[in-house]
């Protein structure tokens, strides 16, 4: 359950972290343009220390449902704590240890990827990080997207040679070949976030978000403030997605939480950054997330065992979302304000 909660929380840091996260960057630049101030590095300022904070509060939760505690005697007379003996923690780390010996030492093909891998994320990162002037934007590039880097990082990788050796009678190689990437890339990936945008377009196209935005309005209308709305719209994003794909709820819900938020004249970020990561806190049922399905099918939980844990987690996830949106996310993205580019983009709507 650890290794699943923790996929599950660990994917919302960053964009690319889970398909929701993804689709939010695309439907917001979609639906509001370039200036919103949402890229790779302003989102994993604004997530990472909340998917840590979740981390933790799972960590507590874990523990406390599932391990007893550690039991600490103080005799009177020797004065000496005795601590519990560490029992099957010390054989899983042994184990743990053991794996990682034998892999044996990085070669030199992997020290080039995790520097690209580093030079990838950094890049994402220094883009344009709105809190300093990032690469693109000292060098006049507006139009470079993280696209552009990937790809770039990507043409490295099939220039760079493998560093045969070349006693052995082998040519040049380079590190990524075109087969290898046609058979062992997540092809079906890229259709279901295809799939996504569609469906996301669908909705607004058709005016589907404004019908639901105004049933939601209607029913929203006896509360009175925006963080009850906001931990309103958290819980039940959050919830449905225990019975719903993650990435299919998320591009229905984004253009209607953008249109909601438009019509409270609230910032669309206010409601669509912290609703998308709601889609990735489901961990009552084994069908809510892959990780969940990975861990249950390994035949050692119950689902009583999931939905006891997975309730207490998504009620302490939602509120440190919820929390998280009304503090840090009024410094990140000023989600106390309404922004230029959210009256633009409804006057045009309109």
């Amino acid at each position: 359950m650890s290794v699943a909660y923790s996929c599950n929380i660990g994917g919302t840091a960053t964009l690319t972290g889970t398909n929701p996260n993804a689709l939010l960057l695309g439907n917001v630049q979609q639906l509001y343009g370039d200036d919103t101030g949402l890229n790779f590095g302003t989102f994993m300022v604004y997530s990472l220390p909340e998917s840590v904070i979740c981390l933790l509060f799972a960590w507590i939760v874990l523990q406390a449902f599932h391990l007893p505690l550690p039991e600490l005697s103080l005799p009177l007379r020797t004065g000496k704590a005795k601590v519990s003996d560490p029992g099957p923690a010390a054989d899983i780390g042994e184990k743990i240890r053991s794996q990682y010996r034998a892999l044996g030492p990085l070669h030199t093909v992997e020290y080039i990827l995790l520097c690209a891998f580093l030079a990838l994320a950094t890049l994402w990162f220094f883009r344009s990080p709105e809190f300093i002037p990032g690469w693109a934007d000292v060098l006049g590039l507006p139009d470079v997207s993280d696209a552009t880097v990937v790809i770039a990082v990507d043409l490295v990788l099939f220039l760079c040679p493998a560093f045969v050796n070349r006693a052995e009678g082998k040519s040049y190689t380079p590190i990524l070949t075109w087969p290898e990437v046609q058979s062992k890339l997540e092809w079906s990936m890229l259709l279901l976030l295809g799939g996504g945008f569609a469906m996301a377009y669908g909705v607004t196209q058709s005016q589907l978000d404004q019908s639901i935005m105004g049933v939601l309005q209607e029913a929203l209308s006896g509360f009175p403030s925006p963080p009850l709305i906001l931990l309103v719209m958290v819980t039940f994003i959050g919830m449905l997605t225990e019975v719903t794909s993650n990435t299919s709820t998320a591009a229905i819900a984004q253009p209607i939480m953008g249109s909601l938020a438009l019509a409270m004249s609230l910032n669309p970020l206010f409601l669509l950054i912290p609703t998308t990561i709601a889609c990735s806190f489901a961990f009552c049922l084994p069908v809510a997330t892959p990780p969940n399905a990975i861990a249950f099918s390994e035949g050692s939980l119950r689902i009583i065992d999931m939905v006891k844990t997975g309730i207490v987690m998504n009620m302490g996830c939602f509120l440190i979302a919820t929390g998280w949106a009304l503090s840090w996310g009024n410094v990140v993205f000023d989600m106390d304000q309404m922004p230029p580019w959210a009256n633009v983009n409804s006057t045009l709507s309109n």
